[in-house]
């Protein structure tokens, strides 16, 4: 009597093992691939925001109130700088303050340049401005001069 064995042989189940494996370590592979790359795109895109950022430096060289004005004294870096918004005492200011008759939003100051910023609007003894633009947010107080 031949007695007969029935099953998958060494072989084949060894093939089909590798095969597991592999397209296992395959799917992996294109997995951490993906992450990695979509990580060192975000580090990049950071970093070039955190340059451009320490280009468009900006600063208040002075802020006072005379009268009924907030006068702004701003002076550039060795790159242009955009602005965007001015907050008085935490309120949105830019529809009341200029530069030279030209709105504030969108006005680029010129590489090594002062601009002077002025609001009319009612304001009190000691006021806080920040100032929106391209490369963050500066901060200052203006207090009134007789």
């Amino acid at each position: 009597m031949h007695v007969y064995s029935v099953g998958v042989s060494e072989q084949l189940s060894a093939v089909i093992l590798t095969l597991i494996v592999l397209s296992s370590m395959s799917l992996l592979f294109i997995y951490a691939n993906n992450f990695i790359s979509i990580t060192e795109q975000r580090i990049s895109r950071r970093i070039i925001e955190a340059g451009a950022s320490v280009k468009q430096a900006l600063d208040i060289a002075a802020a006072y109130i005379s009268g009924d004005e907030l006068v702004i004294v701003i002076a550039s870096n060795n790159y242009p700088v955009k602005l965007y918004d001015i907050y008085v005492n935490e309120s949105l200011a830019t529809s009341y303050c200029n530069i030279n008759g030209e709105a504030i939003e969108g006005h680029v100051v010129e590489p090594l340049y002062l601009e002077v910023i002025t609001c009319s609007m009612g304001l009190t003894n000691f006021t806080l401005i920040k100032l929106v633009y391209e490369g963050g947010v500066i901060e200052a107080y203006a207090s009134r001069i007789q």
